[in-house]
């Protein structure tokens, strides 16, 4: 059963819910330990001033699909820390929409045999902005045939004032797979010109392509209480942010 929350304080997570929508929109902290099953969370970051989110938790005989979205223009913190044990599979795929500041950390760790991680990052940074991005991937000793995969790409409009992303591997085992891939750039200029000549204007053709670069098809939310909601709004957020 799908459920939507606003977290304003604490959340658990528990067994029981296997679909989520969270709208976090104050200072907030997620905790989950999951043991069974197959989760998947959709989690909408949004606030007009500056916000923290912490998160812990951990997967054991479990598989868990989290998607991060922040589109809005206000500062952010985000620190992210999740064990992934024992015949377990976490994926984690984020999107960031960098105005202002966002600092970013995930902590994942492979603690035991036959975990997986995926992790992808989408970011677009516009002018002035201020983004860090730290993804640190851990397989401890003892987690033989862990698999720890990480990608994350990183867009620019204007020039940053700040773009740092930092793909970490910690690795203590041999019989492993790893791998962590990093790509930054700006728009094409002859994308810019063909998408004028079809009659855009250049703050137009910024907003789709943006949002062709952060949002996921609403399609595959339909699943979730509010995701799609959610999502519209967050493409209006979007077409705000970069027309201004």
């Amino acid at each position: 059963m799908a459920d939507y929350v606003e977290i304003d304080n604490i959340l658990t997570v528990d067994n029981a819910d296997s679909c989520l929508t969270l709208l976090v929109s104050e200072d907030s902290e997620i905790r989950y330990e999951l043991t069974e099953g197959f989760h998947e969370i959709l989690v909408v970051i949004r606030s007009e001033e500056k916000l923290h989110l912490r998160e812990s938790g951990s997967v054991s005989d479990a598989e868990l699909k989290i998607t991060y979205i922040s589109l809005g223009s206000a500062e952010l913190v985000q620190e992210t820390q999740i064990d992934v044990n024992a015949h377990a599979k976490l994926t984690v795929d984020s999107y960031y929409l960098v105005d202002k500041k966002k600092s970013v950390r995930f902590d994942l760790y492979n603690r035991c045999p036959d975990s997986a991680v995926e992790i992808t990052n989408s970011a677009v940074c516009l002018d002035d902005s201020v983004f860090e991005l730290d993804v640190v991937g851990t397989i401890v000793k003892g987690a033989k045939r862990a698999k720890c995969h990480q990608a994350s790409r990183c867009l620019t409009i204007g020039k940053p004032k700040k773009l740092r992303a930092d793909p970490v591997l910690k690795i203590d085992e041999n019989d492993v797979e790893a791998s962590h891939a990093l790509s930054s750039g700006t728009i094409d200029d002859d994308v810019l010109y063909y998408m004028n000549s079809r009659g855009l204007t250049r703050k137009e053709a910024l907003v789709l392509l943006v949002q062709g670069y952060l949002l996921p098809d609403s399609e595959d939310y339909r699943q979730f209480e509010k995701g799609e909601e959610l999502l519209k709004e967050e493409e209006e957020r979007v077409e705000r942010i970069c027309s201004m």
